[in-house]
């Protein structure tokens, strides 16, 4: 929905969480706009991690609406992915506790994104890692100042992860072409 409103006069931003359609605001001011939840910063800190698979899935599941926000968040979302397969016990590890702790620092500083400028290029950054591979597009602005306008990233299949580099990075180029 975003990325179809990118290119219009008007654009409304629908409340992930309570629903409800936001208030424009002014085209200049938009540069200075990021998270914000009714209870403040303290809502990310105070975060819990999940104690059960129902919390985790519930936790991805708003993590997905945010996605593009963040990341390398397939990469960082790594370690929760034994915790969902099918009949898996569910242990909260070392490894889960400091993914969970990275994705919240991610929200505590996050990143501005702008939207597109119509008719001008894009430059395309991927990375390939060991389990993951991620892209941004991004765009440089009037100032001669690069922006960042989206963030792509998504697991390596097992078969995928045994590629080599330069094979990773072609399918994280096809990966961001299509998507």
């Amino acid at each position: 929905m975003v990325d179809i409103a990118s290119e219009h006069a008007i654009f409304s931003f629908m409340d992930g969480s309570s629903g409800y359609n936001q208030i424009k605001m002014a085209p200049e001011d938009e540069k200075f706009t990021a998270f914000r939840t009714p209870i403040g910063i303290k809502a990310i800190l105070d975060m819990q991690p999940p104690k059960s698979l129902t919390q985790l899935r519930s936790f991805q599941g708003r993590l997905a609406y945010l996605r593009r926000f963040i990341s390398n968040l397939s990469g960082r979302c790594q370690p929760f992915a034994a915790l969902c397969k099918k009949d898996a016990r569910f242990h909260w590890d070392e490894k889960c506790q400091n993914a969970f702790e990275s994705i919240k620092q991610s929200f505590l500083t996050p990143p501005v994104l702008a939207a597109p400028i119509p008719r001008k290029p894009f430059i395309l950054y991927t990375a390939a890692l060991d389990s993951s591979l991620g892209a941004l597009l991004a765009q440089t602005n009037e100032e001669g100042k690069e922006n960042a306008l989206y963030y792509l990233s998504r697991r390596l299949l097992p078969t995928e992860a045994n590629s080599p580099p330069i094979e990773k990075h072609c399918l994280a180029l096809i990966f961001a072409a299509q998507k």
